[in-house]
Protein backbone atom coordinates (compact mmCIF):
# COMPACT_ATOMS: atom_id res chain seq x y z
CA UNK A 1 0.00 0.00 0.00
CA UNK A 2 2.86 2.36 0.77
CA UNK A 3 4.29 1.96 -2.74
CA UNK A 4 0.89 2.71 -4.32
CA UNK A 5 0.50 5.82 -2.14
CA UNK A 6 4.00 7.00 -2.97
CA UNK A 7 3.88 6.59 -6.75
CA UNK A 8 0.43 8.22 -6.95
CA UNK A 9 1.27 11.00 -4.47
CA UNK A 10 -1.63 10.02 -2.21
CA UNK A 11 -0.80 11.57 1.12
CA UNK A 12 -4.33 12.08 2.43
CA UNK A 13 -6.83 9.45 3.61
CA UNK A 14 -9.39 9.14 2.17
CA UNK A 15 -7.99 10.53 -1.08
CA UNK A 16 -9.72 8.43 -3.74
CA UNK A 17 -12.74 9.20 -5.89
CA UNK A 18 -14.84 6.85 -8.01
CA UNK A 19 -13.34 6.53 -11.50
CA UNK A 20 -9.88 7.73 -10.46
CA UNK A 21 -7.02 5.98 -12.28
CA UNK A 22 -4.11 4.71 -10.20
CA UNK A 23 -0.64 3.58 -11.18
CA UNK A 24 0.06 0.16 -9.64
CA UNK A 25 3.81 -0.40 -9.32
CA UNK A 26 4.69 -3.95 -10.27
CA UNK A 27 7.50 -5.91 -11.85
CA UNK A 28 5.40 -8.84 -13.01
CA UNK A 29 2.32 -9.85 -15.02
CA UNK A 30 -0.41 -12.28 -14.01
CA UNK A 31 -1.34 -14.97 -16.56
CA UNK A 32 -4.25 -17.42 -16.25
CA UNK A 33 -3.56 -20.87 -17.67
CA UNK A 34 -5.87 -21.81 -20.57
CA UNK A 35 -6.73 -25.17 -22.16
CA UNK A 36 -3.83 -26.36 -24.30
CA UNK A 37 -1.21 -24.31 -22.47
CA UNK A 38 2.08 -25.80 -21.37
CA UNK A 39 4.86 -24.28 -19.36
CA UNK A 40 6.99 -24.19 -22.49
CA UNK A 41 4.33 -22.46 -24.64
CA UNK A 42 3.65 -19.81 -21.98
CA UNK A 43 7.35 -19.17 -21.45
CA UNK A 44 7.88 -18.89 -25.22
CA UNK A 45 4.97 -16.45 -25.50
CA UNK A 46 6.56 -14.11 -22.97
CA UNK A 47 10.14 -14.59 -24.19
CA UNK A 48 11.59 -16.24 -21.09
CA UNK A 49 13.12 -19.65 -20.33
CA UNK A 50 10.61 -22.25 -19.13
CA UNK A 51 12.98 -23.31 -16.34
CA UNK A 52 13.07 -19.74 -15.04
CA UNK A 53 9.26 -19.49 -15.22
CA UNK A 54 8.91 -22.72 -13.27
CA UNK A 55 11.37 -21.59 -10.60
CA UNK A 56 9.68 -18.18 -10.33
CA UNK A 57 6.31 -19.84 -9.65
CA UNK A 58 7.61 -22.69 -7.48
CA UNK A 59 6.59 -25.37 -9.99
CA UNK A 60 8.67 -28.55 -9.94
CA UNK A 61 9.20 -31.22 -12.59
CA UNK A 62 7.18 -32.55 -14.47
CA UNK A 63 5.74 -29.00 -14.61
CA UNK A 64 2.05 -29.92 -14.54
CA UNK A 65 -0.33 -26.96 -15.00
CA UNK A 66 -4.01 -26.76 -14.15
CA UNK A 67 -6.44 -24.76 -16.30
CA UNK A 68 -7.40 -21.62 -14.40
CA UNK A 69 -4.29 -21.43 -12.23
CA UNK A 70 -2.47 -18.09 -12.21
CA UNK A 71 1.18 -17.80 -13.12
CA UNK A 72 3.38 -14.85 -12.25
CA UNK A 73 5.33 -13.67 -15.30
CA UNK A 74 8.47 -11.73 -14.37
CA UNK A 75 8.98 -8.48 -16.26
CA UNK A 76 11.93 -8.54 -18.61
CA UNK A 77 14.21 -5.55 -18.63
CA UNK A 78 13.79 -3.66 -21.88
CA UNK A 79 16.66 -1.83 -23.51
CA UNK A 80 15.32 1.48 -24.75
CA UNK A 81 18.81 2.85 -25.32
CA UNK A 82 19.98 6.14 -23.86
CA UNK A 83 17.35 8.77 -23.16
CA UNK A 84 17.65 12.36 -21.98
CA UNK A 85 15.19 13.90 -19.53
CA UNK A 86 14.62 17.56 -18.73
CA UNK A 87 12.44 18.91 -15.93
CA UNK A 88 11.17 22.46 -15.57
CA UNK A 89 10.93 23.65 -11.98
CA UNK A 90 9.40 26.85 -10.63
CA UNK A 91 11.48 28.50 -7.91
CA UNK A 92 9.67 28.54 -4.56
CA UNK A 93 11.57 28.16 -1.31
CA UNK A 94 15.04 26.70 -0.89
CA UNK A 95 13.64 23.90 1.28
CA UNK A 96 10.93 22.92 -1.20
CA UNK A 97 13.27 23.17 -4.18
CA UNK A 98 15.79 20.92 -2.43
CA UNK A 99 13.09 18.37 -1.61
CA UNK A 100 11.88 18.24 -5.22
CA UNK A 101 15.34 17.89 -6.74
CA UNK A 102 16.33 15.24 -4.19
CA UNK A 103 13.23 13.26 -5.18
CA UNK A 104 13.75 13.30 -8.95
CA UNK A 105 17.34 14.39 -9.53
CA UNK A 106 18.68 10.90 -10.20
CA UNK A 107 16.35 10.60 -13.20
CA UNK A 108 17.32 13.89 -14.87
CA UNK A 109 19.76 14.89 -17.57
CA UNK A 110 18.80 18.57 -17.35
CA UNK A 111 16.93 20.73 -14.87
CA UNK A 112 15.51 24.09 -15.90
CA UNK A 113 14.45 26.77 -13.40
CA UNK A 114 11.46 28.52 -14.94
CA UNK A 115 12.02 31.24 -15.86
CA UNK A 116 14.23 34.25 -16.55
CA UNK A 117 11.83 36.80 -18.03
CA UNK A 118 13.35 39.17 -20.59
CA UNK A 119 12.50 42.83 -20.98
CA UNK A 120 12.04 44.73 -24.24
CA UNK A 121 15.40 46.51 -23.76
CA UNK A 122 17.40 43.27 -23.51
CA UNK A 123 17.70 43.20 -19.74
CA UNK A 124 16.65 40.15 -17.73
CA UNK A 125 14.70 39.72 -14.51
CA UNK A 126 16.92 37.65 -12.24
CA UNK A 127 15.64 34.74 -10.14
CA UNK A 128 17.07 32.96 -7.12
CA UNK A 129 17.68 29.39 -8.25
CA UNK A 130 20.75 28.67 -6.11
CA UNK A 131 19.20 25.78 -4.19
CA UNK A 132 17.99 24.17 -7.42
CA UNK A 133 21.38 24.34 -9.10
CA UNK A 134 23.36 23.29 -6.04
CA UNK A 135 21.14 20.28 -5.32
CA UNK A 136 21.05 19.26 -8.99
CA UNK A 137 24.84 19.16 -8.99
CA UNK A 138 24.68 16.26 -6.53
CA UNK A 139 22.95 14.22 -9.22
CA UNK A 140 24.97 15.54 -12.16
CA UNK A 141 21.80 17.06 -13.63
CA UNK A 142 22.90 19.90 -15.92
CA UNK A 143 21.09 23.21 -15.29
CA UNK A 144 19.60 25.04 -18.26
CA UNK A 145 18.72 28.72 -18.22
CA UNK A 146 15.19 29.25 -19.55
CA UNK A 147 14.33 32.67 -20.97
CA UNK A 148 10.76 33.70 -21.72
CA UNK A 149 8.90 36.70 -23.11
CA UNK A 150 6.46 36.39 -20.21
CA UNK A 151 4.98 39.56 -18.72
CA UNK A 152 1.89 40.45 -16.69
CA UNK A 153 0.56 36.92 -16.68
CA UNK A 154 0.96 36.13 -20.38
CA UNK A 155 3.47 35.76 -23.18
CA UNK A 156 4.11 39.15 -24.75
CA UNK A 157 4.29 39.40 -28.54
CA UNK A 158 5.49 42.98 -28.14
CA UNK A 159 8.46 42.10 -25.94
CA UNK A 160 9.53 39.40 -28.37
CA UNK A 161 9.24 41.80 -31.30
CA UNK A 162 11.30 44.49 -29.54
CA UNK A 163 14.13 42.00 -29.13
CA UNK A 164 13.92 40.21 -32.45
CA UNK A 165 13.58 43.35 -34.59
CA UNK A 166 16.52 45.23 -33.08
CA UNK A 167 19.98 43.74 -33.55
CA UNK A 168 21.52 45.90 -30.81
CA UNK A 169 18.88 44.80 -28.30
CA UNK A 170 19.19 41.14 -29.24
CA UNK A 171 22.98 41.29 -28.88
CA UNK A 172 22.57 43.00 -25.50
CA UNK A 173 20.24 40.20 -24.44
CA UNK A 174 22.74 37.56 -25.52
CA UNK A 175 25.50 39.40 -23.62
CA UNK A 176 23.36 39.35 -20.48
CA UNK A 177 22.45 35.69 -20.95
CA UNK A 178 26.07 34.63 -21.25
CA UNK A 179 27.05 36.72 -18.22
CA UNK A 180 24.40 34.98 -16.10
CA UNK A 181 25.28 31.54 -17.44
CA UNK A 182 28.93 32.04 -16.61
CA UNK A 183 28.28 33.41 -13.13
CA UNK A 184 25.77 30.70 -12.19
CA UNK A 185 27.31 27.71 -13.93
CA UNK A 186 24.57 26.93 -16.42
CA UNK A 187 25.16 24.21 -19.01
CA UNK A 188 23.02 25.71 -21.74
CA UNK A 189 20.09 27.90 -22.74
CA UNK A 190 16.43 27.08 -23.31
CA UNK A 191 14.58 29.72 -25.35
CA UNK A 192 10.85 29.66 -24.64
CA UNK A 193 9.50 32.56 -26.70
CA UNK A 194 5.79 32.04 -27.31
CA UNK A 195 2.96 33.91 -28.99
CA UNK A 196 5.39 35.60 -31.36
CA UNK A 197 3.90 37.69 -34.14
CA UNK A 198 3.64 35.43 -37.23
CA UNK A 199 5.40 38.12 -39.26
CA UNK A 200 8.42 37.77 -36.91
CA UNK A 201 9.04 34.14 -37.85
CA UNK A 202 12.24 34.79 -39.82
CA UNK A 203 13.42 37.33 -37.25
CA UNK A 204 13.08 34.62 -34.60
CA UNK A 205 15.03 32.16 -36.74
CA UNK A 206 17.75 34.78 -37.22
CA UNK A 207 17.92 35.42 -33.47
CA UNK A 208 18.31 31.71 -32.80
CA UNK A 209 21.18 31.51 -35.30
CA UNK A 210 22.93 34.38 -33.53
CA UNK A 211 22.28 32.72 -30.19
CA UNK A 212 23.67 29.40 -31.42
CA UNK A 213 26.85 31.05 -32.69
CA UNK A 214 27.41 32.93 -29.42
CA UNK A 215 26.59 29.98 -27.18
CA UNK A 216 28.59 27.40 -29.09
CA UNK A 217 31.60 29.72 -29.08
CA UNK A 218 31.36 29.65 -25.28
CA UNK A 219 30.75 25.88 -25.10
CA UNK A 220 27.06 26.11 -24.20
CA UNK A 221 24.17 24.20 -25.78
CA UNK A 222 21.02 25.76 -27.22
CA UNK A 223 17.52 24.34 -26.92
CA UNK A 224 14.11 25.75 -27.76
CA UNK A 225 10.55 25.14 -26.64
CA UNK A 226 8.13 24.52 -29.51
CA UNK A 227 4.36 24.80 -29.69
CA UNK A 228 2.66 21.51 -30.70
CA UNK A 229 2.21 21.68 -34.47
CA UNK A 230 0.89 19.04 -36.83
CA UNK A 231 1.93 20.76 -40.08
CA UNK A 232 3.99 23.65 -41.37
CA UNK A 233 0.81 25.47 -42.38
CA UNK A 234 -0.84 25.35 -38.96
CA UNK A 235 -2.35 28.79 -38.31
CA UNK A 236 -2.57 30.71 -35.06
CA UNK A 237 -0.57 33.16 -33.02
CA UNK A 238 0.96 30.39 -30.92
CA UNK A 239 2.16 28.34 -33.90
CA UNK A 240 3.10 30.26 -37.02
CA UNK A 241 6.39 31.76 -35.80
CA UNK A 242 7.66 28.38 -34.61
CA UNK A 243 9.52 27.00 -37.62
CA UNK A 244 10.13 23.31 -36.91
CA UNK A 245 12.70 22.68 -39.68
CA UNK A 246 14.68 25.80 -38.73
CA UNK A 247 14.73 24.91 -35.03
CA UNK A 248 15.76 21.37 -35.91
CA UNK A 249 18.67 22.75 -37.89
CA UNK A 250 19.77 25.48 -35.47
CA UNK A 251 19.18 24.12 -31.96
CA UNK A 252 21.05 21.28 -30.29
CA UNK A 253 17.67 19.92 -29.21
CA UNK A 254 14.05 21.01 -28.96
CA UNK A 255 11.38 20.45 -26.32
CA UNK A 256 7.94 20.10 -27.87
CA UNK A 257 5.09 21.27 -25.65
CA UNK A 258 2.84 18.27 -26.23
CA UNK A 259 0.32 19.28 -23.60
CA UNK A 260 -2.33 21.87 -22.62
CA UNK A 261 -5.02 20.76 -25.06
CA UNK A 262 -7.18 20.72 -21.97
CA UNK A 263 -6.59 23.98 -20.10
CA UNK A 264 -8.04 25.70 -17.06
CA UNK A 265 -10.23 28.14 -19.01
CA UNK A 266 -11.50 25.71 -21.62
CA UNK A 267 -13.92 22.78 -21.71
CA UNK A 268 -13.01 19.52 -19.94
CA UNK A 269 -10.40 17.73 -22.05
CA UNK A 270 -7.32 15.58 -21.45
CA UNK A 271 -4.24 17.73 -20.96
CA UNK A 272 -2.26 15.56 -23.38
CA UNK A 273 -4.55 13.26 -25.41
CA UNK A 274 -2.45 10.52 -26.96
CA UNK A 275 -3.89 10.86 -30.47
CA UNK A 276 -3.08 14.59 -30.54
CA UNK A 277 0.41 13.99 -29.15
CA UNK A 278 1.05 11.34 -31.79
CA UNK A 279 0.03 13.66 -34.64
CA UNK A 280 2.46 16.31 -33.39
CA UNK A 281 5.32 13.82 -33.11
CA UNK A 282 4.58 12.35 -36.53
CA UNK A 283 5.05 15.80 -38.02
CA UNK A 284 8.05 16.64 -35.84
CA UNK A 285 10.09 13.60 -36.83
CA UNK A 286 9.46 14.37 -40.51
CA UNK A 287 11.30 17.70 -40.30
CA UNK A 288 13.55 17.52 -37.19
CA UNK A 289 16.24 14.90 -36.52
CA UNK A 290 14.76 12.40 -34.09
CA UNK A 291 17.74 12.56 -31.76
CA UNK A 292 17.06 16.26 -31.22
CA UNK A 293 13.44 15.87 -30.11
CA UNK A 294 12.28 15.82 -26.50
CA UNK A 295 8.57 15.23 -25.92
CA UNK A 296 6.93 17.31 -23.23
CA UNK A 297 4.96 15.42 -20.57
CA UNK A 298 2.61 17.19 -18.14
CA UNK A 299 2.75 16.36 -14.45
CA UNK A 300 -0.53 18.03 -13.66
CA UNK A 301 -4.24 17.83 -14.34
CA UNK A 302 -7.37 19.96 -13.93
CA UNK A 303 -10.52 19.58 -11.88
CA UNK A 304 -13.42 21.17 -13.79
CA UNK A 305 -16.67 22.24 -12.18
CA UNK A 306 -19.53 20.48 -13.95
CA UNK A 307 -21.61 21.20 -15.85
CA UNK A 308 -19.03 23.27 -17.70
CA UNK A 309 -20.11 26.79 -18.60
CA UNK A 310 -18.00 28.78 -21.10
CA UNK A 311 -16.69 31.87 -19.34
CA UNK A 312 -17.36 30.39 -15.91
CA UNK A 313 -14.85 29.62 -13.14
CA UNK A 314 -11.46 28.34 -14.27
CA UNK A 315 -10.66 24.71 -13.51
CA UNK A 316 -8.59 24.00 -10.44
CA UNK A 317 -5.14 22.63 -11.25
Amino acid sequence: MDSISSVNKLYEVPALVIGQALVIPTTETAYTVRPGDSLWSIANRFGIRYEALAQYNGISYPYVLQVGMTLRIPELRKNYGYIEVNAYIEPSTAQRETEIVNEVGKYLTYITPFSYMVNSDGTIKDINDTAIRNTAANYKAAPLMAITNFSDGNFSSEIAHSILADDAVSQKLLDNIIDIMKSKGFYGLNVDFERIFPADRELYNSFLRKAADRLHANNYVLSTALAPKTSAEQAGEWYEAHDYPAHGEIADFVIIMTYEWGWSGGPPLPVAPIDSVRRVLDYAVSVIPRKKIMMGMPLYGYDWKLPFVQGGPFARG
